[in-house]
């Protein structure tokens, strides 16, 4: 395992292991276990490994890891989320902060269905392909938002 490997090895095992709020504190616990790193590489390394900020039920915020299943992401029960339509477009709801958690795992695991996504903070914009009907993109979409709520 080269040093990369290890450690990313340790920022996810660190972010899954506890609630981190900050850089300054993963760099902390990073060093204390023989795993330190620059402010710069920690940033590159998060975003390769998708981590993000989340916030939790008591909507304090800390990092939280993508959940991957058989390389196809997964979208946190932790999240609401609901569905409507609007010709091509499909227009997915989230709690606040999860937007783009949710449009992440859509372009990574519908790309055979959608053009592409936008995020904001609790909305997110999905283009549907041409002939893609919105019952083919419902039931791919439950396959990775499995609490999917459908609106009228």
């Amino acid at each position: 395992m080269n040093k990369k490997q290890w450690r990313h090895n340790c920022i996810t095992q660190l972010i899954n292991s506890r609630k981190i709020k900050d850089q300054d504190e993963l760099l902390a616990l990073l060093a204390a276990n023989n795993c330190a790193s620059t402010q710069a590489t920690l940033s590159r390394d998060l975003k390769e490994l998708k981590i993000v900020k989340l916030p939790d039920r008591n909507g304090l915020y800390h990092y939280r890891s993508h959940i991957e299943t058989e390389s196809k992401q997964s979208v946190s029960s932790e999240s609401s989320i609901s569905l409507a339509f609007s010709g091509n477009l499909a227009v997915l709801r989230t709690s606040p902060g999860y937007a783009s958690v949710v449009a992440s795992a859509v372009d990574n695991s519908l790309e055979d269905v959608i053009l592409g996504s936008i995020a904001g903070d609790d909305t997110v914009f999905v283009v549907l392909k041409e002939n893609i009907s919105h019952t083919i993109f419902t039931e791919k979409l439950k396959k990775i938002i499995p609490n999917l709520t459908l609106l009228k």
